[in-house]
């Protein structure tokens, strides 16, 4: 997974200073927050789910919220510099373009089902003269996220939230359906 999101961070062009938006703090989002912030950015990271928040700050994330305001129109500078969608959903995907600012970039990180739609105004993203990427895999990243791993910048593991046995595998799926955990493992 981090070497899918070394690519995504790559693909989003993040620049020390840049505002960065990330929606959804599951473990792909809490990676791209780790490498944004240790790259100089200021990220925000909007998700509903409590324990997820408090984990996006402990991966580096200098606000955390529930909902996202930009505070005015992006036209006129509001909005992040770069936006991170990390759910996969349509209307998270519709999100992310409302809270870029004018010349920002929207990376769809997050995997939509198949038939999802998500409605665009093509005059929106020429007035605001919008960026729109998805990045999908690239063989070019593990390399480097292996030195990333290494360098222990990042308390990885901290990901893991729940280990259990095979024979809990019941215990293991509550987990990870009522989503209170991020990677949840089992041992045989």
């Amino acid at each position: 997974p981090l070497s899918c999101v070394v690519h995504a961070v790559d693909t989003g062009c993040v620049k020390s200073g840049d505002r960065v938006l990330v929606i959804g703090a599951g473990p792909i989002g809490l990676m791209v927050t780790a490498l944004c912030a240790n790259g100089g950015a200021h990220v925000t990271v909007a998700e509903l789910n409590k324990m997820r928040r408090t984990a996006a700050t402990e991966f580096g994330a200098s606000e955390v919220t529930e909902r996202v305001d930009i505070g005015g129109d992006p036209v006129e500078g509001y909005g992040f510099d770069v936006v991170f969608e990390c759910v996969g959903l349509a209307a998270t995907m519709g999100q992310a373009l409302e809270c870029a600012r004018a010349g920002g970039t929207v990376v769809w990180v997050g995997v939509a089902r198949p038939d999802a739609l998500v409605s665009v105004s093509p005059f929106t993203v020429y007035r605001r003269e919008l960026t729109i990427k998805s990045t999908y895999t690239n063989p070019f990243g593990m390399e480097r996220a292996v030195r990333i791993l290494l360098d222990n910048k990042v308390n990885w593991a901290s990901l893991i939230t729940h280990t259990f046995a095979l024979t809990e595998f019941d215990a293991a799926w509550d987990v990870f359906t009522q989503n209170s955990g991020l990677k949840v493992c089992i041992k045989p």
